[in-house]
């Protein structure tokens, strides 16, 4: 009986903002698109990736970072042409929602009798089928390996303690034979000795019976350990990461901070004209899409400040003027007010100039060279303040419920209860292992924990374990030159920008996040 080829016809809908290209911003399904073999597969215009090529100037064998997990890959002898192609969106319409401007959707129509797309397909299960027996082979070789480095290992510490107890009991023995002789000996001088000796007697017997005391006393055991469950190695799964929108935005200005606030991100920019410096504070709302210019001033003078946000925006002017600032509403505008008596050398502080600032729900934290202070948002007043645990320059600093962690320059961490104020130092650990996103960074801040940075590296704090894992910078974020996150109910959301002043955005969403009880 002939076979039948059964024809289906498969109609398939994105959002526009799914099938975007993340290099050009552009829809790629009419653009021959392609994947590189991340974890997730991450998709792009042939163009693009060309000129990614161009870019890196790239040449057979040689290794190129992904433009959106940084995930290294290696570059193909056919160039572009190697990646896989998603053949089967070649044919598609844009359909209009009458209720928005701009397309909204974006129909594909496929079907099902791509027969050359299923021979592909086809060939890579084969080919994956020859070499997951491969792959078998090498990790129980592996495995193997490693049990026999283990046994040699244990079979010469066997031998070096067996070595050990005899040369001790070989050595006890020669001396009570020697004992025996020196007791033989003592009681023929004590015989044939007179009185004139009795003096020598007693201190020649004193000894004697020191020494046979000393030797009896002396022992030695085998000690077992009391644990026995070391870990022979662990078999480590290569996992998804679930990033519910992810967006580039071009800024215009320089971007100098960024801070988050409850709802939005803050971002300040600095440029310079005719001589001016021109700061720009601007925010991207909660929507992700949006950004709006809030406030602008100029200078002739070259400042330098630290932001940090809750549910208002604050600024610390480092030099020349050492001023705490924050931004007010006043009707449709917004205004940068001056708190000065927040400057003033309250308390006799001989140090009351600030260089950093954070956040806490109900109050900020403001940073010196020698003190820490807690001040209060309504009414402002200050709450407490203490001595630095240390004279280093601080690289981050962030609050959560209860304490204040903070990263110094000699990369010490230091939790601070803001309550008691009590100061203990956080282990770190640094991690040489392959990232894991979700179970590294994402499940430890739904776990409680929060993240602080350096140029170097992001210091991962464990709340509950009061540890602190430290890894690569760029292994996380790429090369970031910013970073900031926020938690909401429902999502986290992290803001970094790279040195060619592009902010990304990636939202996470909490509850496709695994979280370990």
């Amino acid at each position: 009986m002939a076979s039948q080829r059964i024809e289906e016809e498969v109609n398939v809908k994105f959002q526009v903002q799914q099938v975007k290209c993340p290099i050009c911003r552009s829809a790629w399904l009419d653009r021959q698109p392609r994947c590189l073999p991340c974890k997730v597969m991450h998709i792009f215009c042939s163009e693009c990736l060309e000129e990614v090529g161009h870019q890196y100037e790239l040449k057979f064998g040689d290794k190129f970072p992904c433009p959106i997990c940084r995930k290294e890959h290696t570059w193909p002898e056919d160039g572009v042409n190697s990646f896989s192609v998603l053949t089967p969106f070649v044919q598609c319409k844009t359909v209009y929602d009458n209720k928005k401007e701009g397309p909204s959707l974006i129909e594909l129509n496929t079907s099902s009798t791509a027969e050359n797309d299923y021979k592909h397909l086809e060939k890579q299960i084969l080919a994956e089928l020859e070499e997951l027996d491969k792959d078998r082979k090498r990790e129980f070789d592996s495995l193997n390996n490693q049990t026999k480095n283990l046994s040699i290992l244990i079979q010469s510490r066997k031998d070096y303690l067996q070595n050990e107890l005899d040369d001790f009991f070989t050595n006890k023995e020669t001396k009570l034979k020697s004992l025996l002789k020196d007791i033989s000996n003592f009681e023929m001088f004590q015989y044939q000795a007179g009185k004139m000796f009795e003096s020598n007697l007693k201190e020649m017997k004193s000894k004697l019976l020191k020494e046979i005391k000393r030797i009896l006393k002396s022992k030695a055991q085998f000690q077992k350990w009391d644990h026995l469950n070391f870990k022979l190695g662990e078999i480590v799964y290569n996992k998804e990461e679930v990033i519910s929108l992810e967006d580039t935005f071009n800024i215009e200005g320089n971007i100098y901070r960024i801070a988050c606030g409850d709802k939005s991100l803050y971002i300040l920019t600095k440029d310079n004209s005719k001589g001016y410096n021109i700061y720009t504070i601007l925010s991207l709302g909660q929507d992700q899409k949006s950004i709006n210019k809030l406030y602008t001033w100029k200078t002739n003078s070259n400042e330098n400040y630290r932001m940090s946000a809750n549910k208002e925006l604050y600024l610390v002017e480092i030099e020349p003027s050492y001023a705490l600032l924050r931004l007010t509403t006043h009707g449709d505008s917004f205004k940068l007010k001056a708190l000065h008596k927040l400057i003033q050398k309250n308390g006799g502080f001989s140090d009351p100039y600030w260089t950093n600032i954070a956040s806490t729900e109900d109050g900020i934290i403001v940073v010196s060279a020698n003190w820490i202070e807690k001040y209060s948002i309504q009414p402002l007043k200050r709450v407490w303040s203490m001595s630095a645990p240390t004279e280093f320059a601080v690289n981050d600093l962030r609050c959560d419920e209860e304490h204040l962690y903070i990263l110094f320059s000699n990369s010490t961490i230091y939790r601070i209860n803001l309550n008691n104020k009590n100061v203990d130092t956080l282990p770190i650990e640094n991690i040489d292992r392959d990232l894991l996103f979700n179970d590294d960074i994402i499940n430890n801040l739904v776990r409680g924990g929060c993240l602080l940075s350096n140029k170097r590296n992001i210091y991962v704090i464990d709340a509950s374990k009061r540890v602190v894992y430290c890894h690569k910078l760029i292994k996380v974020f790429g090369s970031c030159a910013l970073m900031d996150y926020r938690l909401d109910e429902e999502n986290i959301v992290f803001y970094t920008v790279d040195k060619s002043n592009i902010l990304t955005v990636k939202q996470f969403n909490r509850q496709s996040v695994k979280r370990d009880e």
